[in-house]
């Protein structure tokens, strides 16, 4: 059997396979349930980051119902109707900044490309092909003309760096 003559000619189109853009059978389960869950993780982490996310103990409501216990306010259905101790009374759950900024973190990976660092790569000044009395005068050019010289052969060896 020879190895050169093994799978399709080359320029063959490809067919069969799952088309370009449909998701896995993982990723699909996944959506369905949170879809049916009525769940958005995006609206979640947008909530969090705004901490408009509402408070876990009143229910968004701002207000709870408290008795004094031993010097202590303890919630009571009975008690006395005043501002929520976890929330202190907006109605949202109160988040820690760093939980927020991570929030804004993940929500800004759908929205804008991951920036590539880019290397830096520093010149030995020390070895220049030119003199002080060369550099100060394309100093002295640029700063008449306001540093409008586009081609570095007007700008002069300061071009260079």
């Amino acid at each position: 059997m020879n190895r050169k003559n093994v799978g399709r000619p080359p320029g063959t189109p490809k067919t069969g396979g799952r088309v370009v853009g449909t998701p896995n059978k993982r990723t699909l389960e996944i959506a369905e349930l949170l879809d049916g869950l009525n769940c958005s993780p995006i609206e979640g982490m947008a909530l969090i980051a705004e901490c408009r996310l509402p408070c876990g103990e009143c229910a968004g409501k701002g207000k709870q119902r408290y008795q004094r216990q031993d010097g202590k306010l303890a919630f009571d259905p009975e008690g006395k109707l005043l501002p929520c101790l976890g929330c202190y009374g907006t109605g949202f759950a109160a988040v820690d900044l760093g939980i927020r900024l991570r929030a804004y973190a993940e929500i800004a990976q759908y929205l804008y490309a991951k920036r590539k660092a880019v290397e830096v790569e520093q010149k030995d000044l020390s070895r220049g092909t030119f003199t002080l009395e060369e550099l100060l005068e394309s100093y002295r050019k640029c700063s008449t003309t306001g540093g409008n010289s586009t081609r570095s052969s007007e700008r002069g060896p300061a071009a260079q760096f």
